[in-house]
């Protein structure tokens, strides 16, 4: 045989092995990167590589070119069928967590959400902790696991935790009432005075108080109105249901709660929170307002879809009600909180909040809901389901940020998702947790890209009611009775207080709401209805004398058992 012959032979059966030797290098490093976070948190050399990081600046300096292509190119999405697993190839987490990482990848690049970040905890590990995306839309600024993000409602968890930590310390009871904290009658009371007489921290945070859902929630976001100012108009709204026997979801109510224990404290909420759980719990960024939030140089841009396309919001001031909403948040630090969670009340090996007090808040306190195999209820800051599956959880929205918490206590398994985008985020949380659970329920992603079968309520749900309620499309119309200039004026009502109506053109008048510097366009639609620019609902006025109307009644604010109507003054 001619030595060329042998030596080509040679130089093939080289380039074989040393490929072989790339594969296994490949296949053996990948499950060690997923399965083992660095025990510095602070260390993020072993994460996931993102398509936002640039690799010519990876820190991984070690590895060859040739490897973090391997590595980029493993995690490109594909189907379940494109990755024929063998099972005693690898265990049911490292599984879980190469699928779910394809399927978030995948997922996300069609969601039109900007950025995301997402937590899961097993058995007290992090088995998986990513960000995608960017900060703000059309800017290159990526999402780290550092980068604040609000967690709206997800907020009401940590005050009824907080709350906990004080009842362990003897500082407050559950049972405490509202008016012992507040015993001034001209600050707070309700429509019925005994119930403002009874009502206590368990009740205001766990939504079962009898008021109609979301009361004073539009008087922060559209009047811009104060904590003590909103709690004052509470007293004009009637009940829509016994006290303690319905729930309807709150947000002034269960801020009362939050802000009673600053009281019971001689503290503010802020400080209350920051003592007892943030600082226990190593989340030393986390923020309880707006301004600590912006004053992160390291934060997420808040945005929404709007007919297909994202765009960036400016933020939302809730401060207002602060301990219902208004915590910021990395998912890093996330991680801590969900730890915490699952290890009922200990972190680090040092219980910070009893089991017994903790346990309080994972326990249901009033039904919202009887499905075939389980009861969906409301604890103490969270969603309770009981059954055959079982859970607490919660979703929040600030309308350009949305956050999702799933704590299975049961399986030793929980996930956290945050999103800088408002109308989606949500769904797109709820979607990513039902991927987790049916890989580990099953060991396979779910059939079709859908929400899961128990979806807790919406936090959003404003919008979806907006939405529902717009004033249809009509070929013709009738024109306006009387000049432009006769609807303009001041209304109010007791309940909303003060709005002002001024005419902006021969067809369209501004609407001001309360302290809100931003009005509302009201365009004509047809004889003494309008429609108003923000949801396109009904804007009616009526009762006229001298050709001027005495009365509007605005839809978007009796929603939720509200008199929408204001009189002229």
């Amino acid at each position: 045989m001619p030595v060329g012959w042998i030596e080509v032979k040679t130089i093939v059966a080289w380039i074989i092995l040393g490929l072989a030797i790339v594969s296994f290098v490949t296949v053996a490093l990948i499950p060690l990167n997923l399965l083992h976070p660095p025990l510095n948190p602070l260390d993020n050399s072993n994460t996931l590589i993102s398509d936002n990081q640039d690799i010519s600046s990876s820190p991984h300096p070690y590895q060859p070119q040739l490897l973090i292509a391997a590595l980029k190119s493993f995690y490109q999405p594909q189907s379940q069928e494109d990755q024929p697993v063998n099972p005693s190839d690898e265990d049911k987490i490292t599984k879980l967590v190469r699928l779910f990482n394809s399927y978030f990848e995948e997922t996300f690049r069609t969601s039109g959400i900007p950025g995301a970040a997402v937590v899961i905890v097993y058995n007290d590990q992090i088995i998986y902790m990513k960000p995608l995306g960017v900060k703000k839309i059309g800017e290159p600024d990526p999402i780290d696991i550092d980068t604040l993000f609000q967690i709206g409602s997800c907020t009401k968890a940590f005050t009824a935790t907080a709350i906990a930590s004080l009842v362990d310390k003897g500082i407050m009871t559950w049972d405490d009432t509202a008016r012992g904290y507040y015993p001034d009658h001209s600050y707070f009371d309700l429509y019925d005075p005994q119930v403002a007489d009874e009502i206590t921290i368990r009740d205001l945070l766990s939504h079962r108080s009898g008021l109609p859902q979301h009361a004073g929630t539009f008087h922060v976001l559209d009047f811009w109105y104060d904590f003590d100012e909103t709690l004052y108009r509470l007293r004009f709204l009637k009940p829509e249901s016994e006290f303690r026997t319905k729930y309807a979801y709150q947000n002034i109510l269960l801020a009362l709660a939050g802000y009673a224990s600053g009281d019971a404290t001689g503290m503010s909420w802020d400080d209350v929170m920051k003592q007892e759980i943030f600082l226990p719990l190593e989340m030393f960024t986390s923020t309880t307002n707006l301004q600590g939030y912006l004053n992160s140089p390291n934060h997420a841009s808040g945005h929404r879809i709007i007919n297909g396309q994202t765009h960036y919001v400016d933020p939302i001031n809730l401060d207002p009600m602060g301990p219902a909403g208004t915590i910021s948040a990395s998912i890093k630090e996330l991680a801590n909180w969900l730890r915490f969670q699952l290890n009922m009340g200990k972190f680090n090996g040092q219980q910070i909040v009893s089991s017994q007090s903790l346990a309080e808040t994972h326990q249901p306190h009033i039904l919202i809901k009887e499905y075939p195999q389980f009861n969906l209820s409301y604890g103490l800051g969270w969603l309770v389901y009981t059954g055959s599956y079982n859970a607490v959880e919660h979703t929040g929205s600030t309308r350009t940020f949305n956050s999702n918490t799933y704590v299975l206590n049961s399986e030793n398994l929980g996930m956290i998702v945050i999103t800088n985008e408002g109308t989606s985020g949500n769904y797109y949380g709820e979607l990513l947790f039902n991927a987790l659970y049916s890989l580990y329920k099953k060991g396979v992603l779910p059939a079709s890209a859908t929400v899961s079968d128990y979806v807790p309520p919406q936090e959003d749900d404003i919008q979806s009611l907006l939405e529902n309620n717009k004033l249809p499309v009509i070929l013709t119309f009738d024109p306006l009775p009387y000049p432009i200039d006769n609807y303009a004026g001041n209304y109010y009502s007791d309940y909303w207080g003060n709005i002002k109506v001024e005419k902006k053109n021969d067809s369209s008048l501004l609407l001001f709401p309360g302290k809100n510097p931003n009005p509302i366009t009201l365009n004509h639609y047809s004889s003494n209805t309008f429609n108003e620019s923000d949801y396109e609902t009904e804007v009616t006025f009526s009762d006229f004398t001298s050709g001027q109307p005495q009365q509007v009644f605005i839809q978007r604010w009796a929603l939720f058992g509200e008199n929408g109507t204001f009189i002229r003054v």
